[in-house]
């Protein structure tokens, strides 16, 4: 990759790597991977012994993840648009240096 094609790809700003690592955090807790990992393993489970309610979630899975993916495809101008405005400085949380 050259140094442009690297100058090119967005970086995350610094609110969204907090995000994320909130998201990280939360996710780390043994109580919260524990219930995450018991929910999974019911809703596996339960596709495996009920054909028809697999087949169902399947389709319901497929629909959800097509349905995300057009509604990130048609925000992200949107977010493009709103990132400058996000990234302003808070007029009220500066100095009074004058």
């Amino acid at each position: 990759m050259s140094e442009d094609e690297a100058a090119q790809i967005p970086r995350p700003s610094v609110w969204e790597q907090d995000q994320q690592n909130v998201v990280q955090r939360v996710a780390a807790l043994p109580l919260v991977r524990a219930t995450c990992t018991a929910v999974c393993d019911a809703y596996s489970s339960a596709k495996d012994r009920h054909p028809l309610l697999g087949s169902a979630c399947r389709l319901a899975e497929q629909c959800v993840c097509g349905l995300t993916t057009r509604a990130l495809d048609h925000a992200q101008p949107l977010l493009e648009h709103l990132q400058p405005q996000r990234e302003c400085p808070d007029p009220c949380a500066e100095d009074d240096t004058s």
